[in-house]
């Protein structure tokens, strides 16, 4: 029996990138929406199957994105450095604020596996079993998953756009069959 030699490096340089055409194309339908989405999961899939990739810091840094523009579709100023320094300077027995609670939230979604036990930390005003019945309310294929889920907790709660987008990378991880959430929804909205 022979083995595929391992070919990989620790060089960043030999990580494929992401082909121009997935983020220059200029979306004209649904099936661009689709097809394009699936490509960049394709590569984010390839991406977080490397052993070399750093993903703690990486999950970490999506988180704070995340969190970034969750506090700016709220309406708040706060942006990454004043999220960090919300959270990092945190002395004993202080509050971290509205926009320090969403950086917490999101940080705590991403530094355990995914369950609802670590969801349940996460996102602590919410019931255990309201977040199990979230993320099953989406079956079927990932995407359609996502969306499944983003609505069912947006329709319950409309005001709770933080837990409704971690609840949904959580339903697209767990369809993707990752360990941990990924924030990838939060970052690309608009105000």
């Amino acid at each position: 029996m022979t083995f595929a030699r391992d070919t990989r490096t620790s060089d960043p340089e030999t990580i494929p990138r992401m082909p121009a055409w997935v983020i220059a194309t200029r979306v004209e339908t649904l099936e661009d929406v689709a097809f394009l989405s699936g490509a960049a999961l394709t590569h984010l899939y390839h991406v977080f199957a490397r052993d070399d990739v750093p993903q703690a810091l990486l999950r970490d840094r999506l988180a704070l994105h995340a969190a970034e523009a969750c506090v700016a579709l709220s309406g708040r100023m706060e942006r990454a450095g004043e999220l960090r320094d919300a959270v990092h300077l945190l002395r004993p027995g202080d509050l971290p604020g509205p926009a320090g609670e969403t950086y917490l939230a999101w940080r705590r979604a991403v530094e355990r596996s995914v369950s609802v036990k670590a969801l349940s930390r996460a996102l602590p005003t919410i019931e255990s079993c309201q977040i199990a019945t979230w993320l099953d309310a989406g079956n079927g294929a990932p995407l359609t998953r996502t969306a499944v889920v983003l609505d069912a907790v947006l329709t319950e709660a409309p005001r709770a756009e933080v837990p409704a987008l971690i609840l949904a990378d959580a339903a697209l991880a767990q369809a993707l069959g990752w360990d941990h959430v990924v924030p990838l929804l939060a970052a690309g909205l608009k105000r």
